[in-house]
């Protein structure tokens, strides 16, 4: 097969920083160039459905640690791992087995997850190792830094179909 007449969609870029940093801007330069990356992201999103997300917030070195702590706990035993497994939770926070992920207990493949959400939320609360904090303190961190992230493209997509850029914040 000839790749020059391969049509599959690229992973269309977002630069993150020509949506929040351009925000409050009175240059009608930076608004236009705003509302362009506006109308990017939306398209990518419709047509494509996934975007890569450049110039975001989060800084190299939190990524860093979010994944030396992926490894740490990954590479644990699964007893270790199962002492905050979701179970039966319905808050489905903590660690998902590979039997669980796969929604078959008697085939599963190799994949396991570690879910959290919002710490302060008493309704689904995240489960924690109990001996290491700083994992804790740093996913946490990590979840509220994304979460910024999030609120923003929201709010850049509220305002690209016409609504207000609060109507899709809690």
């Amino acid at each position: 097969m000839d790749s020059s007449t391969d049509n599959s969609p690229s992973l269309p870029i977002i630069d993150y920083s020509k949506l929040v940093e351009l925000k409050t801007s009175d240059d009608p330069g930076h608004s236009l160039t705003r509302r362009n990356e506006q109308h990017k992201l939306f398209a990518a999103l419709r047509d494509v459905g996934f975007v890569y997300l450049q110039n975001h917030a989060i800084p190299p070195n939190a990524q860093q640690l979010l994944f030396q702590h992926a490894r740490q706990f990954f590479g644990q035993s699964e007893s270790e791992k199962a002492k905050i497994e979701t179970g039966e939770s319905k808050a489905f926070h903590g660690w998902f087995s590979p039997q669980r992920t796969s929604g078959n207990s008697s085939r599963s493949d190799q994949k396991e997850a570690f879910d959290i959400g919002d710490d302060n939320d008493p309704t689904r609360p995240n489960q924690w190792p109990s001996d290491w904090p700083d994992f804790r303190t740093d996913m946490t961190s990590f979840f509220e830094q994304c979460h910024q992230v999030h609120l923003e493209l929201l709010s850049a997509l509220a305002e690209q179909v016409g609504l207000e850029p609060d109507f899709f914040l809690p």
